[in-house]
């Protein structure tokens, strides 16, 4: 079993995809803010929403 996080978009789609072809039962996470829950044609789809905390770079410091 294969876990795909973001597996909504373009590239998870077709990597889920191509799983499936070659054998695999696939599990995907996705929060459908950049993809659409209609492109999960295989495997089980789990729609996941996480709090998003602010981040700071040190290196890119205003």
């Amino acid at each position: 079993m294969i876990l795909i996080l973001g597996g909504t978009g373009y590239i998870g789609s077709h990597a889920n995809k191509l799983f499936n072809w070659r054998g695999y039962k696939t599990v995907v996470f996705d929060n459908l803010i950049y993809g659409h829950s209609s492109f999960v044609k295989w495997g089980d789809f789990f729609l996941v929403i996480l709090p998003i905390r602010s981040f700071r770079c040190p290196y890119f410091s205003a």
